[in-house]
């Protein structure tokens, strides 16, 4: 036993060690730490060794400090500072959110060291907890509890099972998500967990499971095995009183304590009926300050949020259902029963909020803007919004004393808030990358634009009649943290095995954001808001709406159902603990710049710019700020803007150096704008409050900026005008003397594609200046509109690539806008409302569009090895959906996925087509039910990529789109007869094709008429062959003729090969324009084919 007791100092030493490389490495040293300190807390007591025996004669003494520990100080201070103690006290505690996530009914309103324990329940037990934390100053009301101790955290726990457990139960902690630490972490991690098993014993550790595992429901958890590890465990038997919560001794003997700790695991027994007390306690976390406390070896306290990341940690016991699952097997979340789960996280705005509410009732305040609960932690925001008029009852009625009366609140007020969810609609604009300056982390927010559907008034505005005045449509802001938005969809699915559990548990919640996690951010974000719109979509209970409706509901019926007996199930509570989650999340921040930060703005220092004096003064900078920037359509990322007398320079947090720099001689222009949101623009509101826009113009893109207030707009706009001479620049350029570029970008999804189109991300801000520029904008919401804008773009583009030593600023700028303007046609609508020629006519103009962009901003390829880059890396951004979603649309995806769609898949050589198919038609895609209805083998035909050394395209009308497909094909015939690549050899009675021919030539059909004795491909060779024959010219159309009657020698086909020549130039080729219809007749010669629905001329 001694020996084994000698394992703790070594033990010690490596656990410090363990602490100081995971601080250095990442998320799961703290996590290791605190469970190995723990475990040497409680470790040794487990074996039961003689020398804890000694050293602790009960278990009221077992964290007794020792020789040259800190004796607890009284509380010497004067009558007069007592207050401000009190409120000190507060403060720390009030920081902390205790959550009962296990429950029915999740309640938000536990309170750390609250006067009376506090009540919960799940399907297999029911009790009361107390949460003790040690504060500066203490408690006086549990100060006796903690005197002459170390311990910083305290819970006890009190109650009777429902059921009784089929197995063992265990204690411990979990994480709410999986997480990813690094091979070392991981490795070190596991090495200690084997020592913490070789002492302790009975020891479940997981890091959380893949997405791809068997047990990926699996959370980042450790486990002991409650009846053995608590620190006092009793037992009290019907009509006998349990021990008092909030007492140090349960009346646990030491001898019954030993017995305990040595007792095999599953031997121990739980029934109904008997009342269960018990405890545990820890000296190495201080919550209040959410932080490492009593590390060994003189260590220093370490900030939870450095390893934690914004995870919150859940104390938790449970049982496995499953028997036959063994100690050291994962505890998958579809296997547990949850005896309680408590979520705690800390909240430094809480206090700050809980502060200004206090402040507000202590003044008195009667303006309906706020409501407070007091002892409950609960408030309704206050708003301008219709909705937001209801007023609670007086905070001043609810007291700590009356818990009763404030459980009663918390129900009525998660009621109110999932009730009003259904009065607001909320529409995703972006996600948001912003520093959290207290924890120097990115992280991650969503944007949403939040509307009441009822329409509010501005105040005090009555017209001559005295009535109401026409509805201000305005849309504000709500920005949301992306664990927020976790916490809520994971505890709405927590207990239920469906297939929107499933999705969440595929979802890694981002809550820290990096440069190679934009993409995956960008499609997560997508897959989220889908799940909150489902959940905003929930219908309430009408039990709930039936009472909630009563003029004077009873109390049991406001708690329990509607007054007939029936109570609410587990279901219908997640729920509406859910939509009221959710509604708090969209009201808690309604402005960019948050009003609790100490100034109006924050400084460049603050988020981890730090230039020095002299370096501000080498550069010139005249004007600095901190600035929201959109580096995409879908991220807005804080950032630091230096306006110098030469350029604008754009920061990244944390940066040493530019990422982004604009020179002054290219910007044309500067003006105030409204928030990009394409919930308003659709809506014809009239802006959106909550961040003041600006766009910077310069000649390859528009840079749309959000700042906290108009004046540090107005100073922007004002500064960049003064420095940059925008007009001067303007028409410098007009006379020639300045290189015009072309916008390319980045895309976010799918990453690394060039996205040509993104002059301008946001079009409908160009809606905004029309009557200035004169210019003709072409209203892209319709089908007609978008298919009039893509001929127009396309007809710009070739007059660029073929003139380009007498190009305008006029012209580039022209094209690059109508470009950008095509980021806002709706797919979608294109897919309801287009017929099949619209559909065709718009997909054929767009892929030549991007292919002349492609050609003017970096070239056509060189050779058949950056054919496959070229074609599925260049790409367009355009819209699907009403809430202007954005695709991305690559040259191989519009071939393969929209045109191809009901058409065998292609086999070429220089692209892989099944890895296109594949990614276009995955889980995160939006190209899903867009292709084209009618397969037609002229489509691919019709590519201008498709045609060896020609570079005539034409522009298709939808009127006149079969004619000009046919002229194409026949064209392109015509041009192969003249190379000598479409040709008839009667002595050998074969025909000799183009290559593409053998590319695609499954569209032709015929593989299932395969006769006697003929291949495959010589079947499909001979349809092809006679689909075809309509486009050949006479004479070789007659000498096709003659060999197909030829019974003695069956017609042959061969290919020739196919010469990836550049392409310097594209033109429009005429001869395919249509005529002017003399009658309205069609053409009676041409016959659809019964395999395609294209026309072939006979």
């Amino acid at each position: 036993m001694a020996d084994e007791a000698d394992w703790l100092p070594d033990l010690a030493a490596l656990a410090s060690l363990s602490v100081a490389v995971h601080y250095v490495l990442g998320f799961y040293g703290l996590l290791g730490a605190l469970l190995i300190f723990t475990v040497l807390e409680h470790g040794a007591k487990l074996r039961g060794t003689s020398v804890e025996c000694e050293r602790t004669p009960s278990a009221l003494e077992d964290d007794a400090s020792t020789e040259g520990d800190d004796e607890v100080p009284q509380d010497e201070e004067q009558q007069d500072e007592e207050q401000d103690e009190e409120m000190q006290r507060h403060q720390r505690v009030a920081s902390l959110v205790v959550s009962d996530v296990g429950s029915g009914a999740p309640r938000e309103d536990m309170e750390m060291n609250s006067r009376t324990p506090i009540p919960f329940e799940t399907e297999l037990f029911k009790g009361h907890a107390l949460f003790l934390v040690r504060t500066q100053p203490e408690d006086p009301h549990y100060a006796a509890l903690f005197a002459g101790k170390r311990r910083m955290f305290w819970i006890q726990v009190q109650g009777r099972f429902k059921q009784a457990p089929k197995g063992p139960i265990y204690l411990g902690g979990e994480l709410p998500a999986t997480i990813a630490p690094g091979v070392f972490t991981r490795s070190v991690a596991l090495v200690i967990m084997g020592l913490i098993r070789r002492l302790v014993g009975r020891v479940s550790f997981s890091f959380g499971s893949s997405t791809d595992s068997e047990n990926s429901d699996e959370l980042p958890a450790v486990a002991f095995p409650l009846y053995q590890s608590v620190d006092q465990f009793v037992e009290t038997q019907e009509g006998q009183d349990p021990p008092v919560l909030g007492t140090g001794d349960f009346g646990e003997s030491e001898q019954l304590r030993r017995q305990r700790r040595h007792t095999s695991l599953g031997a121990e027994k739980y029934a109904v009926g008997p009342t269960y007390t018990f405890d545990f306690h820890t000296m190495y976390v201080d919550l209040t300050r959410w932080e490492t406390a009593n590390l060994p070896g003189g260590l220093n306290a370490m900030d939870l949020a450095s390893f934690f990341d914004s995870l919150p940690l859940r104390l938790v016991a449970y049982q496995v259902k499953s028997s036959e699952i063994e100690i050291s097997d994962s505890h998958r979340q579809r296997d547990k029963d949850y005896l309680f789960s408590f979520e705690v996280k800390y909240d430094k705005h809480s206090r700050l909020n809980d502060e200004e509410m206090r402040e507000d009732v202590g003044r008195g305040s009667g303006s309906g803007r706020a409501s407070t609960v007091s002892g409950t932690g609960l408030s309704l925001m206050g708003s301008e919004m219709s909705t937001m008029s209801t007023t609670l009852s007086d905070a001043s009625s609810l007291t700590e004393e009356d818990p009763v009366l404030a459980q009663e609140q918390a129900v009525f007020l998660r009621l109110e808030h999932a009730r009003r969810l259904g009065q607001l609609s909320f529409s995703y604009l972006c996600w948001m990358e912003e520093v959290d300056v207290a924890s120097d982390v990115r992280r991650v927010h969503y944007v949403f634009a939040v509307k009441d559907k009822v329409g509010e008034y501005d105040e005090g505005e009555i017209d001559a009649d005295d009535e109401l005045t026409k509805p201000q449509h305005r849309y504000r802001l709500a920005i949301v943290s992306s664990y927020e938005l976790r916490n809520l969809l994971q505890g709405r699915h927590a207990l239920k095995s469906d297939k929107t559990t499933e999705e969440l548990a595929k979802l890694r919640f981002h809550s820290r954001s990096r440069i190679g996690s934009y993409s995956t951010i960008s499609t997560e974000a997508q897959q989220v808001v889908m799940h909150l719109q489902r959940l905003a979509d929930e219908p309430l209970p009408q039990s709930t709406l039936s009472s909630y409706s009563s003029d004077c509901p009873s109390d049991t019926e406001t708690l329990d159902g509607d007054g007939n007996g029936e109570t609410k199930t587990l279901d219908e509570n997640r729920l509406i603990a859910a939509q009221a989650a959710l509604y708090k999340c969209l009201m808690k921040r309604q402005r960019l710049q948050e009003s609790f930060m100490p100034s109006t703005k924050l400084s460049p220092s603050r988020i981890g710019v730090n230039l020095s004096r002299r370096d501000r003064g080498d550069m010139g900078v005249v004007f600095e700020g901190v600035v929201y920037r959109y580096y995409a359509a879908e991220l807005l990322r804080q950032e630091v803007l230096l306006l110098t007398k030469r350029a604008l320079l754009f920061y990244r947090s944390y940066a040493s150096s530019a990422e982004k720099q604009v020179s002054c001689s290219d910007i044309i222009g500067a003006r105030a704008v409204e928030v990009p949101s394409g919930a308003a623009y659709r809506d014809g509101a009239s802006g959106t409050d909550g961040a003041f826009a600006l766009q910077i113009s310069t000649f390859a893109e528009e840079i749309v900026l959000c700042v906290g207030t108009s004046s540090t707009r107005d100073a922007w706009v004002r500064g960049i005008l003064q420095y940059c001479n925008p007009k001067t620049n303007f028409d410098r350029a007009q006379q020639g003397e300045m290189y015009i570029g072309f916008a390319a970008g980045t895309a976010l999804r799918p990453a690394n594609r060039v996205e040509l189109n993104s002059r301008l991300l946001f079009p409908q801000l160009k809606q905004q200046d029309v009557d200035q520029t004169g210019v003709e904008m072409i209203p892209v919401d319709t089908v007609p509109g978008a298919l009039k804008l893509v001929k127009r773009t396309l007809t710009r583009a070739l007059h660029i690539l073929n003139n380009a030593q007498q190009l305008s600023v006029t012209d580039v700028l022209a094209f690059l806008d109508d470009a950008s303007t095509l980021r806002a046609v709706d797919l979608k609508l294109l897919q309801d409302s287009g017929s099949h020629e619209e559909q065709v006519a718009f997909y054929l103009n767009l892929y030549h569009t991007i292919l002349a962009h492609a050609m003017i901003a970096q070239g056509f390829p060189r050779g058949k090895g950056q054919w496959s880059h070229f074609l599925t890396r260049t790409c367009y951004a355009l819209s699907r959906g009403p809430n202007g979603e954005q695709v991305s649309l690559s040259l191989a995806e519009i071939e393969h996925v929209i045109l191809r769609a009901r058409l065998p898949r292609a086999e070429l050589s220089y692209l892989n087509v099944n890895s296109v198919i594949t990614a276009a038609n995955g889980p995160a895609s939006r190209l899903n039910d867009l292709g084209i209805a009618h397969p037609d083998f002229r489509l691919s035909l019709a590519l201008v990529m498709n045609h060896m050394n020609s570079e005539e395209i034409a522009i298709y009308e939808p009127e006149n789109v079969h004619d000009q497909l046919n002229a194409v094909l026949r064209s392109l015939l015509n041009r192969s007869s003249a190379q000598g690549c479409l040709a008839m050899k009667e002595g050998s009675n074969t025909i000799m094709f183009p290559r593409v021919f053998e590319w695609y030539g499954c569209d032709f059909g015929g593989v299932s008429r395969v006769g006697i004795g003929q291949r495959d491909d010589d079947a499909s060779a001979i349809y092809c062959v006679r689909k075809l024959l309509g486009f050949m010219d006479s004479t070789l159309q007659l000498q096709v003729i003659n060999a197909l009657g030829l019974d003695d020698a069956p017609l042959r086909t061969k290919f020739r090969s196919f010469k990836y020549t550049p392409k310097t130039t594209l033109v429009e080729d005429k001869s395919c324009r249509p005529a002017i219809p003399e009658t309205v007749t069609g053409n009676m010669d041409s016959a659809q084919t019964e395999e395609s629905g294209g026309m072939t001329q006979f």
